[in-house]
This record gives C-alpha cells, sequence and structure tokens, in this order.
C-alpha cells in the first residue's frame, strides 16, 4: 500500500472514530453529546450536562472529524494537523478534568467507557497520518 493511501486511510477511519465515539457513553453513561465544553476548562461546571450538542463535547469531536476528511481528501499537513491537534487538546483536557472528578468519586480507570477509548484511538490514527504525511514526503499526484 502506498504513504497516500495509507495516510488516507488511516484519516478516514480517525475521523469516523470521532464522529462514532459522540454518541458513544464516554464515563458514567454520559456521551460526549451531552458533556459541557465549559466543563473541560471550568472546574465549576464538570457535571452541569451541555443543553445540546452545539455547546458539547460532541460538537469538537465533529469539527475533528472533518478536518480529518478535508485533510485526506486534499492530502494536506494543514488540515490532517488540525485534526490531530483538535484530537489531542480534546482528549487531554477531558482525560484531565475526569480524572480528577473520578478520584473525588472512587472510580478508576474502569469508568472510562467505550466512546473515550474510540476517541483515544481515532486520535492516535489522525497522529499516525500526519506523522506519515510530515515525515514521508506524500506527494497529492503519488
Amino acid at each position: 500500500m502506498n504513504k497516500k493511501l495509507t495516510f488516507q486511510v488511516l484519516s478516514v477511519i480517525g475521523a469516523a472514530g470521532f464522529a462514532i465515539s459522540v454518541w458513544l457513553p464516554w464515563v458514567l453513561s454520559q456521551k460526549a453529546k451531552t458533556i459541557s465544553l465549559h466543563g473541560l476548562v471550568s472546574k465549576s461546571s464538570a457535571a452541569i450536562p451541555a443543553s445540546n450538542l452545539f455547546v458539547s463535547l460532541g460538537l469538537v469531536l465533529l469539527i475533528a472529524a472533518v478536518l480529518a476528511l478535508v485533510g485526506a481528501a486534499l492530502v494536506s499537513k494543514i488540515w490532517t494537523g488540525l485534526a490531530a491537534l483538535v484530537g489531542l487538546v480534546t482528549t487531554i483536557l477531558w482525560t484531565s478534568s475526569t480524572a480528577s472528578d473520578l478520584s473525588q468519586m472512587n472510580f478508576g480507570i474502569k469508568s472510562i467507557q467505550s466512546g473515550a477509548w474510540v476517541a483515544y484511538v481515532a486520535t492516535l490514527l489522525i497522529v499516525v497520518a500526519f506523522i506519515i504525511l510530515m515525515f514521508n514526503k506524500v506527494k497529492k499526484s503519488e
């Protein structure tokens, strides 16, 4: 399989992972579309659910999915890098805020459910795709 096709397959699978993770449970049966964005950066609202998809973690994941798809279609370092960055920042912020909340409630890593794991794998796939594109000089016409 050539480098361009490998990059595109990884990007599309990663984008699908981001999109799918929005509707899967992340922690304590809470889905990404109900996790407030404000809760990622503010401890005071971590327990307050999002009122709709447009103010939730789900929106950011869907944006990352679109960025990854555009990056795959255009074979673009910029779009793929943005998707990787958005995915990394989002999952790191969510993990750090959730880890502190779970430790206070005496829950462990087993409390993290499929949606979060799918998003972690999607982030890893997009990062690997970005690395392939950055360091292997994949050309659009290849």
